[in-house]
C-alpha cells in the first residue's frame, strides 16, 4: 500500500470503529473492544503512512471535492504534519491497548459512547495537523475541542468534572476567536482560506506582527501556557486515564504545531522579537509549572502542572529556533526547532504513559491504604 492509502485507511478505521462503538452501545463489552482495536490498529496505520514522509523528506497532498467557493477540503502531509501524525499514532496505539481493560469499569454507562468520542478525538486532532486549508482547521480544531470537552465531562455525576468542563470550554474557545482573526487578516490580504496562499501572503509588517501575535496567544491558550494554565490542572483530573493521556500527551501538542506552522511556515519568523516573546512565555511556564507540580499532592494534578512546564521547555526551543531564523544563523534556527520537535515527542511518550499508568499506581495506593487499616486485625 503507498502512504496515501495508508493514511486514508487510518482515517477510515477511526471513523467506523466510532459509529460501530456508537450502534453498539447496548453491549458496552463489545463497543469497548470495537473501539480499542480500532483505535490500536488505526494508530498502526498511521506511524506507517508518517515515517516513510519523514526519512525520505517528501511529503503528499490529497485534493478532496470543493465543498464551499472559499474552502477547498485539502490534505497536506509535509514531513511537520507527518511528525505530528506520528506523535498522535504513538498514543492512539498506547491507549487503545489500554481502553480495552480500563473502559470495563464504565460498561453500563455508556462505553460505546466514550468508544465513539475517543476515536473521534483522535481521528479530530490527526485532521488538525494535516489539513491544508483555514476553514477546515477552524472545523476540526472545533471538533478537537467539542469532543474533548464531552470527554472531560463524561461522569456528569460528577461535579468537579462538569466545572473543569466548563472552565475548559470557555478558555478554549477565547483561543479560537483569536486564531480565527489571525486567519482573518491573512483572508484579508490573499482572498482564500488555502495554507498555500498564507505563504506567500504579502502582508505589512504590523499586519505580520498582529497576525503572529493572536496566532500565538491563541494557540497558547490550548497548550496551556502561563497565565492561560488554569483550566489544564481541573480537565485532566475530571477526564478519564486515558483520555488525560491524550490531552496531555498529544492535544496540547497540536498548539505548538500550531505556532510553528503559523510563526515560521506562514511568515517566516521573520521578527527576532517574536521568537525572544515565545522563548519568555515558554521559560515562565517551565519554571512556574513545575513549581506548581512539586507542591501538588494530587497525582493527575501533578502531571498537568508537569506538562505546562514541558510545553515551556518546548516552546524555549522553538522560540530560540525562531530566533535564529530571523537573525540568520540558520544552524541555531534549525536546533531550536529539532530540540523542540525533540521534546515534543519525548514528553508525548513519557506523560501519556505516565497518566495510564496513573490509573494503576492510584488503585495500588489505594490498596495499600485498605491492607495497612486493616493490618492491626492480622497482628
Amino acid at each position: 500500500m503507498t502512504v496515501q492509502q495508508l493514511f486514508l485507511l487510518s482515517i477510515f478505521l477511526y471513523v467506523v470503529g466510532a459509529l460501530i462503538s456508537l450502534g453498539l452501545n447496548r453491549d458496552g463489552k463489545i463497543a469497548n473492544y470495537v473501539s480499542g482495536t480500532t483505535a490500536f490498529l488505526a494508530g498502526c496505520t498511521g506511524v506507517a503512512s508518517a515515517v516513510p514522509v519523514l526519512i525520505e523528506g517528501k511529503g503528499f497532498i490529497l485534493e478532496g471535492m470543493e465543498f464551499i467557493p472559499f474552502g477547498r477540503f485539502t490534505i497536506n502531509v509535509d514531513p511537520l504534519s507527518a511528525f505530528m501524525t506520528l506523535v498522535i499514532s504513538l498514543l492512539s496505539i498506547a491507549t487503545g491497548i489500554y481502553s480495552i481493560s480500563y473502559q470495563e469499569e464504565y460498561i453500563g454507562k455508556g462505553t460505546g459512547v466514550m468508544g465513539f468520542l475517543n476515536n473521534i478525538f483522535i481521528v479530530s486532532m490527526i485532521l488538525v495537523v494535516t489539513i491544508d486549508n483555514a476553514f477546515y482547521f477552524l472545523v476540526f480544531w472545533e471538533l478537537m475541542t467539542l469532543v474533548s470537552y464531552f470527554l472531560v465531562c463524561f461522569e456528569q455525576e460528577n461535579r468537579e468534572a462538569i466545572k473543569a468542563g466548563f472552565v475548559y470550554f470557555v478558555m478554549a474557545h477565547v483561543g479560537t476567536v483569536l486564531i480565527m482573526i489571525s486567519f482573518i487578516l491573512f483572508y484579508v490580504y490573499t482572498g482564500t482560506f488555502d495554507f498555500a496562499a498564507f505563504r506567500n501572503a504579502n502582508l505589512l509588517p504590523v499586519i505580520k506582527n498582529l497576525a503572529f501575535l493572536l496566532a500565538f496567544l491563541g494557540f497558547g491558550v490550548k497548550a496551556g501556557i502561563v497565565p492561560f494554565h488554569f483550566w489544564l490542572p481541573q480537565a485532566h483530573p475530571a477526564a478519564p486515564s486515558n483520555v488525560s493521556a491524550l490531552m496531555s500527551g498529544v492535544m496540547i501538542k497540536t498548539a505548538i504545531y500550531g505556532i510553528i506552522r503559523v510563526g515560521v511556515d506562514f511568515l517566516g519568523a521573520s521578527a527576532w522579537w517574536w521568537g525572544l516573546t515565545v522563548l519568555a512565555f515558554g521559560a515562565i511556564s517551565a519554571v512556574f509549572g513545575v513549581l506548581y507540580a512539586v507542591s501538588e499532592n494530587d497525582l493527575k494534578r501533578l502531571l498537568a502542572y508537569s506538562s505546562i512546564e514541558n510545553v515551556g521547555i518546548i516552546l524555549m526551543g522553538v522560540g530560540a529556533g525562531m530566533m535564529g531564523i530571523a537573525t540568520g544563523q540558520v544552524s541555531v534556527g534549525i536546533l531550536g526547532i529539532l530540540a523542540g520537535l525533540y521534546h515534543l515527542i519525548n514528553h508525548a511518550v513519557f506523560k501519556g504513559l505516565l497518566f495510564l499508568g496513573g490509573h494503576l499506581s492510584r488503585e495500588l495506593c489505594l490498596l495499600i491504604k485498605s491492607l495497612y487499616k486493616h493490618l492491626p486485625q492480622f497482628v
